[in-house]
């Protein structure tokens, strides 16, 4: 009996005799509860469990104050370190009676602790939880964070430069079959590789202001009618428009264009649906771009041009890269009936000529709307005397 307690022992203090990083590896490997409930074992054990890197806190549904308050003590606990360890990975998943007060708290102190990746996970019965994303402007280490919710209908997400600084995310990723509109604002942020992965396939709104991200990765939503789209870099833009085939209303900025350009032979898909249609150019490349994509709305009835038609100074480039094609694109010539051309200073003779072609072009024409701003009595008196192939056809200065 005493010889076997005796290895018994043995092996217990060559446990307890290896290298903390290998102890810490090992609690890692089993839930934190159990982790936690080491500390009793010895002296030597007692706070290795609050070294451990990766806490992964799952909130168990809890019927009573005291269970509730157990709960919220452990996450306190294990969050309550000294010098503020880093923490690699950090997982929440709260219930429905969690204290979404305290969880702001934590997540304060995970972002002291130089946070790399971030996961939280939300009830469906949970309807409303404000996370401030300003909780993490300031958080250097964070490349990942994973927000989940089963019953979450609208997004939105900013991230910005804060005093100069970078954050180090490089990736962002949404997944949800419940959300149904999404918006994305990274304009203020440089961060060349970041990478975005959207997974909704029940969104029916999508707005994208982003001129940092590198690549797009985004599931076909079926139930999508209306994007915006305005990116900076070359490949999100063809990766985002080939995914939206199903839209009703569609915006493309002059930056997306002319990532476009590059590749618009093999990326481009059709828009069957697509009925109002939202465009601003200010690149010669754009005016390629616009002929391709009219031949690719068949059922397009309004385009609005929100810049103009291009800057007055490039009257030139303007003469040079629109060349009326041999044939009128299918949408303009029997479904097009209302265009408008935004900020429009004043009418070049290239641009009247493209206003001829317009009017002469669209048979369904009802009204051609311009707030040509300096335009003189003369050139407005030879706009309104254009010929219209729609005898309905209004034109407006306003």
């Amino acid at each position: 009996m005493n010889s076997h307690s005796n290895r018994a022992m043995v092996k217990a203090d060559l446990i307890s005799r290896l290298h903390d990083a290998l102890l810490i590896q090992i609690l890692s490997l089993i839930p934190l509860p159990d982790a936690q409930r080491t500390r009793i074992l010895s002296k030597r054990w007692k706070n290795l469990w609050a070294l451990l890197p990766i806490l992964h806190l799952v909130m168990p549904f809890c019927w009573t104050a005291e269970e509730i308050n157990r709960f919220h003590d452990l996450v306190d606990q294990a969050l309550d370190l000294p010098g503020n360890i880093p923490i690699q990975r950090f997982y929440l998943y709260c219930s429905k009676n969690c204290s979404y007060d305290r969880v702001s708290g934590w997540l304060r102190k995970v972002v002291q602790c130089k946070v790399q990746e971030l996961e939280l996970r939300f009830p469906a019965d949970r309807f409303a939880f404000r996370l401030c994303w300003d909780l993490f402007k300031t958080c250097t280490t964070l490349v990942k964070s994973d927000l989940r919710c089963p019953v979450l209908e609208e997004l939105f997400v900013e991230r910005q430069l804060l005093n100069g600084l970078f954050d180090n995310m490089d990736t962002f990723e949404v997944i949800s079959t419940s959300l149904k509109t999404l918006r994305i604002s990274f304009a203020l942020c440089v961060n060349e590789n970041l990478r975005v992965a959207i997974s909704a396939p029940n969104l029916e709104y999508l707005r994208v202001l982003d001129f940092m991200s590198s690549h797009y990765s985004l599931t076909k939503p079926s139930a999508l009618t209306e994007a915006h789209i305005n990116v900076e870099q070359a490949y999100p833009g063809p990766q985002i428009v080939r995914c939206l085939t199903s839209v009703k209303i569609l915006t493309l900025n002059h930056r997306t264009l002319m990532s476009l350009s590059q590749f618009y032979g093999v990326y481009i898909p059709k828009f069957p649906k697509v009925v109002k249609f939202v465009i601003e150019i200010k690149a010669s490349s754009g005016w390629r771009v616009l002929l391709v994509l009219l031949n690719k709305m068949p059922n397009l009835e309004d385009i609005t041009f929100s810049d103009g038609f291009y800057p007055g100074t490039h009257a030139r480039a303007l003469n040079e890269s629109w060349n009326p094609p041999a044939e009128v694109p299918a949408c303009l010539r029997c479904k097009m009936k209302e265009i408008i051309i935004d900020n429009q200073e004043t009418v070049s003779p290239e641009q009247f000529e493209l206003i001829r072609y317009l009017l002469n072009s669209a048979d369904k024409l009802e009204s051609l709307t311009m707030n040509a701003r300096t335009i003189n009595t003369k050139m407005r008196e030879q706009v309104l005397n254009l010929y219209r192939s729609s005898k309905s056809c209004r034109i407006q200065f306003v």
